[in-house]
């Protein structure tokens, strides 16, 4: 007698062992100009409330027909909309990061470089929901936070000043977006024109001249904000070059990445490599502390990290995007 239930828990087990999902999005490409993507547009689930049957009602819908579409060929990204169930979404949103933010102040103190990223998300939820008044009031207590810590030159504080001026143009003050604008834009240049020297560094030397250079690209373009170019320009710095004090920085910073594009599994077993190789550097240290306020990287069914190795090739660690 066939136990459906098993049958499918087996099935689910598969699938999450061998990424099964993830791999029917990128081995099937995007194509010119997106002309072989499906984009099936989707609300944020259960924004106030538990699921009920009204939700299966839509939801079946929801499964079917981007599994269909991947079936004929097409690359199908699921990804939720924004706020499309209104005031209840806004306030759910609110409530989590304000809820985050304590915990962060609490845990780091109020000068600390990640309480800038905290408040720069609560400003972005009000701007996108159509408050940008209350936005600015975060945009620039995270702006004096993170200039205060890296230096006001910094491109991170020029993403944040955009993201003022994009607030104060939202209400019609012109001359103060049009200046935060301007600053933004000249800090991002200066960091942009950094990445050419070092290229041109790294392709004219070699040892840990050129390593060094290599890993500096890629700390300029987290600095920029472009996390997945990041990664694969510092996954560089070790298949590249054999100069181990590099590599154990290069591979530590890639799973920094990973904690802030909120992929906890991949940064785990990134730091896990690091204590792994690099036991005794100074980079192993912080890989150990890193690692602790993680949860364990592997799940039930997944591949543990020495066999993934996910650090040995850029294509490994892009994921969805």
């Amino acid at each position: 007698k066939a136990r459906f239930p098993e049958i499918e828990r087996r099935v689910l087990a598969y699938w999450e062992r061998e990424g099964i999902f993830r791999e029917s999005v990128e081995r099937r490409p995007a194509g010119p100009r997106g002309a072989n993507e499906y984009v099936f547009y989707d609300g944020p689930p259960f924004a106030n409330g538990l699921p009920h049957y009204g939700h299966l009602l839509t939801g079946y819908v929801k499964d079917i027909v981007p599994r269909y579409q991947t079936m004929r060929g097409r690359r199908v990204e699921r990804r939720f909309g924004w706020d499309c169930h209104g005031l209840p979404a806004e306030m759910e949103a609110e409530k989590e990061l304000v809820e985050a933010l304590s915990i962060r102040l609490q845990a780091l103190g109020q000068e600390h470089p990640e309480i800038a990223e905290t408040l720069n998300s609560i400003g972005v939820m009000h701007r996108a929901a159509g408050h940008p008044d209350k936005a600015v009031d975060f945009f620039k207590r995270a702006i004096e936070i993170r200039a205060k810590a890296l230096g006001d030159g910094h491109p991170g504080v020029a993403l944040l000043r955009a993201n003022l001026g994009e607030a104060y143009q939202v209400q019609g003050i012109f001359d103060d977006a049009e200046r935060l604008f301007a600053q933004a834009l000249e800090a991002q240049s200066k960091h942009t024109a950094a990445i050419d020297a070092y290229r041109e560094v790294a392709s004219r030397h070699d040892g840990a001249t050129a390593a060094r250079a290599q890993f500096q690209i890629g700390e300029c373009l987290v600095a920029l904000g472009k996390h997945q170019d990041a990664i694969a320009e510092l996954v560089k710095v070790d298949a590249a070059f054999a100069e181990p004090e590099w590599s154990a920085a290069a591979l530590f910073e890639v799973g920094r990445v990973l904690v802030m594009i909120q992929r906890p599994d991949d940064a785990a077993r990134q730091f896990d490599e690091v204590i792994s190789r690099f036991p005794d550097s100074q980079w192993g240290a912080m890989a150990r502390n890193e690692r602790a306020k993680l949860a364990p990287a592997a799940l039930p069914g997944r591949r543990n990290a020495a066999a993934s190795t996910p650090t040995r090739t850029p294509d490994n660690l892009q994921g969805d995007r």
